[in-house]
């Protein structure tokens, strides 16, 4: 689908940067010209499944009206390199590390 076609070029943009969001922001054009927007918090070190997941919580607050959708953005809002982050003492940091490895895997064979 598209949404998650471009969560997943922003995601990977994101991590060939080193940056990582604490926002996206998805914003719709419809076809009468008007515009609608919506926000949604994400996780530290959030993944394209992550992005892909907020990308949809987005969709459905800005999609309020019955119009046509012209165009679909979505943006990452509050960048940063990760240095301000506090890991977490006690949470499940192997399914983390084994989520990033996966990713890093996919991001490597889209490569290819």
């Amino acid at each position: 689908s598209l949404l998650r076609e471009l969560t997943r070029r922003l995601g990977l943009r994101l991590r060939r940067r080193h940056l990582m969001a604490r926002k996206l922001v998805l914003r719709l054009r419809h076809s009468d010209d008007r515009t609608a927007q919506a926000s949604v918090a994400l996780a530290t070190d959030a993944l394209d499944a992550d992005l892909w997941r907020a990308g949809c919580k987005a969709l459905g607050k800005a999609l309020t009206r019955r119009i046509a959708v012209r165009s679909v953005a979505i943006i990452a809002t509050d960048l940063h390199d990760g240095g301000d982050v506090q890991l977490e003492l006690w949470g499940d940091n192997d399914q983390q590390t084994r989520a990033t490895a996966l990713q890093r895997a996919i991001d490597a064979v889209g490569r290819a």
